[in-house]
C-alpha cells in the first residue's frame, strides 16, 4: 500500500495542475478583493445620493410683525 501512496504523491507533485490551480486561486482572491472594494465605494456613493435627493426640512416661517395699536384719544 505504501508503494502506491508514494507513487501517487510522486506523480501528483510532477504535474503542473497544482501550480495552475494555485495561480487561479490567487487570481480569484485578488478579483474578490477588488470587487469588495468596488462594492464599498458604490455603497458610499449611494448613501451620498440618497442624502442629496432626500427632501430638505423647510425653514420655519418668520412671525408676522404686530401692527401697532392706534390709541384712541
Amino acid at each position: 500500500m505504501g508503494f502506491w501512496k508514494r507513487l501517487w504523491s510522486f506523480l501528483r507533485s510532477e504535474t503542473t495542475i497544482d501550480d495552475q490551480i494555485i495561480e487561479k486561486v490567487a487570481e480569484v482572491k485578488k478579483e474578490v478583493r477588488e470587487a469588495k472594494a468596488a462594492i464599498k465605494t458604490a455603497v458610499k456613493e449611494t448613501g451620498d445620493v440618497a442624502k442629496a435627493v432626500a427632501p430638505k426640512k423647510r425653514a420655519p416661517r418668520k412671525p408676522r410683525a404686530k401692527k401697532p395699536v392706534a390709541k384712541k384719544s
